[in-house]
């Protein structure tokens, strides 16, 4: 998860805006209480942005890392966590991948099947803040890591990196029809940015009885 703690928000109910956008005090999809909101802004001088090549996404190192090279991407604007997410945001979620590719090409990380990309899903959201993890080598993350970031389990959704179209319905996929959620109807139709699920993986009752 990321390895920094939100500060919960005084006051009124922040309002939605577009793309799951919640407008803090000063507007413009922008909460000076959301520590990401902060870094975005360049307002953390202890977090260094990296180049992204993006005017709406930053990306930086997580703070915990769980592999060698671990980078959270995320947006400008304060959106909320994966759950909100709504069909037109598919090209919000596909520049994030970009973002993520392009840093790990940066760091000379080219073997991208050994990459591990995805988001928690709630309540296992230490910020509530979109934020897309970026890991590699993924075969080099420590059992805990390895728990964590696990592929496609109910509490981290991957997606997918690869050109080739899914095999199989992603976790996300499966998961969504018992979920009051709008991303029951918006991540469905989205081909190649889910993620799919292993062989032999838990269902969602074996997985709970892991905590």
């Amino acid at each position: 998860m990321a390895g920094e703690q939100s500060s919960p928000a005084s006051g009124s109910t922040p309002s939605p805006t577009a793309e799951g956008a919640v407008a803090g005090p000063s507007g413009e999809g922008y909460d000076p209480k959301c520590v990401f909101c902060r870094i975005a802004r360049q307002e953390e001088p202890g977090t260094q942005l990296l180049p992204c090549e993006s005017e709406d996404l930053v990306c930086f190192p997580d703070i915990r890392p769980g592999a060698p090279h671990h980078y959270l991407v995320v947006p400008k604007r304060h959106i909320g966590n994966c759950k909100i997410l709504k069909k037109e945001d598919t090209s919000l979620v596909e520049k994030m991948i970009t973002v993520g590719k392009t840093v790990l090409q940066q760091k000379n990380i080219t073997n991208l099947s050994d990459v591990r990309m995805g988001f928690h899903w709630p309540p296992f959201c230490s910020i509530g803040h979109l934020h897309l993890h970026v890991l590699a080598p993924a075969s080099q993350m420590g059992f805990l890591s390895r728990l964590i970031y696990r592929r496609n389990s109910y509490w981290f959704i991957t997606v997918s990196i690869a050109d080739s179209p899914p095999v199989r319905r992603s976790r996300l996929e499966q998961i969504l029809p018992v979920l009051p959620s709008p991303l029951m109807v918006s991540l469905q139709p989205i081909p190649g940015v889910l993620g799919r699920k292993r062989e032999g993986a838990k269902t969602v009752s074996e997985v709970r009885g892991c905590f």
